[in-house]
């Protein structure tokens, strides 16, 4: 008779776990993804004004973009307008979504100087040589420009590589958000 109680108990607990589970999820509470673990990565902005982590982004259950690119690279020149007009779009329209660039040169001032002269305006993290998120997001492997597309919650959706004209329409298509009329 002990048995059957402690089995009822157990499964009473079980239940209540699982509600309370459940109930979490429902009010928007966003736990820990498993996934999050491989894209990890914890950086500082490249003008001193704090830094970003993965979770974070995760956590804010909007959709964001994460572009890796270098100074040097001539594809990333041509591809760093598109960035700067899809932030420009995020603004203006007040957009659900996040967009971080993440630059990986040698030299953080070589960025700053970069952005200096060229007079974007986006968000900056800097990795030196990607060493931070090389493992998570295979930049040896991809080459830059890259750009990873998330979901809210920190869904990977899909990868853009190289320089891609109409790159803010193809973001906006990916996270199902219509592209705003010009105004």
């Amino acid at each position: 008779m002990s048995f059957n109680l402690k089995s009822a108990v157990l499964a009473l607990l079980l239940l209540l776990t699982l509600a309370g589970a459940a109930s979490a999820q429902q009010e928007g509470e966003s736990r820990p993804n498993p996934e999050w673990e491989h894209y990890a990565f914890d950086l500082d902005y490249v003008n001193d004004a704090g830094g970003l982590s993965f979770e974070e982004l995760a956590r804010s259950n909007k959709p964001f973009v994460l572009v890796w690119w270098l100074t040097n690279c001539q594809l990333c020149k041509m591809q760093m307008p598109y960035v700067q007009e899809l932030n420009d779009s995020i603004r203006e329209h007040e957009l659900e979504l996040y967009l971080v660039s993440i630059n990986i040169d040698d030299r953080e001032r070589d960025c700053r100087s970069y952005l200096a002269e060229s007079g974007l305006s986006i968000p900056v993290l800097w990795d030196m040589h990607g060493r931070r998120t090389d493992k998570g997001y295979g930049l040896k492997e991809l080459g830059t420009p890259v750009t990873y597309v998330f979901g809210a919650g920190g869904e990977f959706i899909d990868t853009i590589t190289g320089y891609k004209p109409g790159y803010s329409e193809a973001v906006l298509k990916l996270l199902d958000i219509p592209v705003p009329d010009e105004k």
